[in-house]
């Protein structure tokens, strides 16, 4: 039996009452020097709140049910106005497909939580959301492998910004 997401602890759904807390924690974390990919020149490309506001009301304006949520969900824990961390998820097609997975956009914890369970709270609720949906979720991580086709790319373009996890209920991990 599929585990829902009431039972992903004390991760939730935001709704309209995060807004300010989870712009205030994107601003956070895109100044955060281990997240978010920088320009050619090596700077953080610049931090847009209309664009960050726009995604988390797309997100949470409308209340719904997470497995019938539209294109997009955010997952927070702790209270409205103080949040320790929060996972953006948004549902995608790949490329040349007519598929669907879920995104994970970010997942973040905020560095004075990060020895709690906040990240692996918002894991579980990415794994129930993507259960739920029977849909494959992707991840990218910020990590370093010097495997083949790494080590020739890390040579020529430099260092690697992250590594991409899938999973697939059926499957377990792809």
């Amino acid at each position: 039996m599929l585990a829902t997401l009431a039972d992903a602890a004390s991760a939730r759904l935001a709704g309209p009452e995060d807004e300010e807390a989870l712009v205030a924690m994107v601003r956070r974390m895109h100044a955060d020097p281990e997240w978010g990919l920088r320009d050619w020149e090596g700077k953080p490309f610049p931090f847009c709140e209309e664009r960050v506001r726009e995604r988390i009301q797309a997100a949470t304006v409308k209340q719904r049910n997470a497995a019938d949520a539209g294109s997009a969900c955010i997952g927070v824990v702790g209270a409205p106005g103080h949040l320790l961390s929060s996972v953006y998820l948004r549902r995608q097609e790949p490329e040349l497909s007519g598929g669907r997975y879920i995104e994970e956009v970010w997942n973040w914890v905020a560095p004075e939580h990060r020895r709690g369970d906040a990240s692996q709270l918002l894991l579980n609720f990415a794994i129930t959301l993507a259960d739920e949906c029977q849909l494959t979720l992707v991840s990218a991580a910020r990590m370093y492998e010097n495997a083949g086709r790494a080590r020739f790319l890390q040579k020529r373009i430099g260092r690697p910004v992250s590594s991409v996890f899938a999973y697939n209920a059926t499957a377990g991990t792809v």
